[in-house]
């Protein structure tokens, strides 16, 4: 017969006694994972979009919608480029307030300015402030936007009625209303409506597929896959907790002279007449180097809004 020494007989009834321990451990840690597999798994996109829209306030909620009004203010981050310009890439594009923040092209917060001329440069000078426009965005069914920015005692507008478009833009000199361009029709088009896209998705011709899970932002979402009828696709990202938005892609478009990616970040909501609304709007031109924050302080919901708001705007003499 052998004799173990203390130190082994310990050791043996150390490990003797531990073993079933991290074995049912091991077995409940399993259970756990394959019970949250199976069930993100077991959803599929219909459901996803089932529960994003209860979440957001129910389909009844949403259908007695027929208006919204949305102010704030737009971030820019510190001064990069000439402010005018800044203006002019903000309002590119669609009539959306996240369309314009989706092409402003502008860097990030804290990016370098252009290079200055060091003699008139002032190390004691205080850091610049960031460029902060105040906003408001009324929308109507059916698709009928109006944006107004303020910049240097001036208000620009954006108009889209459903088919027409019209901008005012005095940053820039130009004092006369001017059509939309072709293409800044049809980013208008392409807008959802105030409801969003998820929101009767059959109903206007979008297909939504679920490809996988991901996390964005340090959270679980479900990435969703969306076929509009033009053909184009997008993706949205829902929070696998709270199902409202996390995230959504636009399609590729011709940014500062290259196809670029546009992602939207939803964050802070909060519950406007049982409806929940994103009060951060953050806007990321692909590869991170562009970046805009909509700001929202206040929301109504079936403000009356007559309809001649939406028309093409009349200049003062």
């Amino acid at each position: 017969m052998t004799v173990s020494k203390p130190e082994q007989s310990h050791q043996l009834l150390a490990n003797n006694t531990w073993r079933p321990v991290r074995s049912a451990l091991a077995a409940a840690l399993l259970m756990v994972v394959s019970t949250a597999a199976h069930s993100a798994a077991a959803l599929s996109g219909a459901q996803i979009v089932e529960r994003n829209v209860a979440a957001r306030g129910g389909l009844q909620a949403w259908h007695a919608v027929q208006s919204l009004a949305v102010s704030g203010q737009l971030d820019l981050g510190k001064p990069r480029v000439e402010s005018a310009k800044a203006i002019e890439l903000a309002q590119r594009g669609g009539p959306s307030v996240r369309k314009s923040l989706a092409d402003a092209g502008l860097r990030r917060p804290g990016a370098s300015l252009e290079p200055t001329d060091p003699a008139e440069s002032d190390a004691d000078a205080k850091p610049a402030a960031d460029v902060k426009l105040p906003f408001a965005l009324e929308m109507k069914r059916p698709h009928k936007t109006r944006l107004e920015l303020e910049f240097n005692k001036q208000t620009s507008v954006q108009i889209f009625n459903g088919t027409s478009g019209w901008k005012v833009r005095p940053y820039i000199g130009r004092r006369e209303v001017e059509a939309f361009s072709p293409a800044e029709l049809k980013a208008a088009s392409a807008q959802p409506d105030v409801d969003g896209m998820l929101i009767d998705h059959a109903a206007k011709g979008v297909a939504v597929v679920l490809e996988r899970s991901e996390v964005v932002e340090g959270r679980e979402t479900y990435r969703l896959r969306l076929t509009v009828k033009n053909g184009e696709q997008r993706h949205v990202w829902v929070d696998a907790q709270t199902f409202l938005e996390t995230k959504i892609d636009a399609p590729p478009r011709k940014i500062d002279g290259a196809m670029r990616t546009v992602s939207t970040y939803y964050r802070n909501y909060k519950s406007v007449n049982g409806l929940m609304v994103p009060f951060v709007v953050e806007t990321r031109v692909d590869g991170g180097r562009n970046s805009g924050v909509m700001l929202i302080d206040h929301v109504q919901v079936n403000p009356a809004i007559e309809d001649s708001r939406f028309g093409k705007p009349v200049l003062a003499p």
